[in-house]
């Protein structure tokens, strides 16, 4: 029922994972605006990787409880490097969870900015390649670098706009986070049967035809509802809604 349309559901929002992307909103107003009231009210000087704490107040645990989209969503956009650790951050960009994949850790490098040449503002190409594999050194390459050197800004790495938003957070969660969905032959046949300019009777019949939902003789006994599972027309086969239709 809560699965997007487009992907065989019925598009209802799902209250649990909405309210958890607006308690994460909260969370990222914390981060972009330390500043604010409420983020000098609940005082955590670390917000990332503070500790739910003994006693804490019903605020401080709902938020807190919404840790684990930022954690998964957001990463680092990077300007000089200096405040993204290599091993441990995600920066890179693309697909997957931005963390670098690789067999072993160069120990003389830590931060972003050992990978870059500050002179020239480019990257090292030599050492980046003696790091990482080539597809990975082909996204590093890519990110890139301004001669004012601004500072590391983090971002929500699910949207192009850089910025959380309970949309493209809830957006996250149903299609990503959870389920896992992929656009597939049965995701093309919803849009199109959604699209289709039918009275809604007609859309909810096909839905339920396609997803074998029709209260048909077959799926009542499959309930305990019912024992005979004739046909009352034929009386030959079962009533199913491939016999039916």
């Amino acid at each position: 029922m809560c699965i997007p349309k487009a992907n065989g559901g019925l598009g209802f929002k799902n209250l649990e994972s909405f309210n958890m992307t607006l308690l994460t909103k909260q969370r990222w107003k914390i981060i972009m605006q330390p500043n604010c009231l409420f983020a000098r009210v609940i005082n955590r000087s670390d917000f990332m990787q503070a500790e739910l704490g003994a006693y804490p107040s019903v605020t401080w645990r709902s938020i807190w409880g919404a840790r684990r989209i930022l954690e998964e969503g957001i990463g680092w956009r990077v300007g000089n490097g200096e405040g993204i650790n290599i091993w441990n951050d995600a920066w890179i960009p693309g697909p997957g969870n931005g963390r670098v994949q690789c067999q072993s850790i160069g120990t003389r490098f830590t931060i972003v900015a050992d990978l870059i040449d500050k002179d020239t503002s480019t990257w090292k190409h030599n050492i980046i390649r003696s790091l990482f594999g080539e597809e990975q050194l082909k996204r590093i390459l890519a990110i890139p670098l301004v001669h004012s050197r601004p500072q590391d800004v983090l971002i929500w790495r699910r949207d192009n706009s850089g910025n959380y938003t309970v949309k493209n957070g809830y957006k996250w969660i149903i299609t990503d986070g959870n389920t896992r969905l992929q656009i597939d032959e049965r995701t093309t046949f919803f849009t199109k049967l959604w699209g289709l300019k039918i009275p809604s009777k007609i859309h909810i019949f096909i839905w339920k035809l396609v997803n074998n939902f029709l209260p048909t003789l077959y799926n009542l006994s499959m309930r305990k509802l019912i024992g005979n599972t004739v046909c009352p027309v034929c009386q030959e086969e079962e009533e199913t809604a491939e016999h039916l239709f």
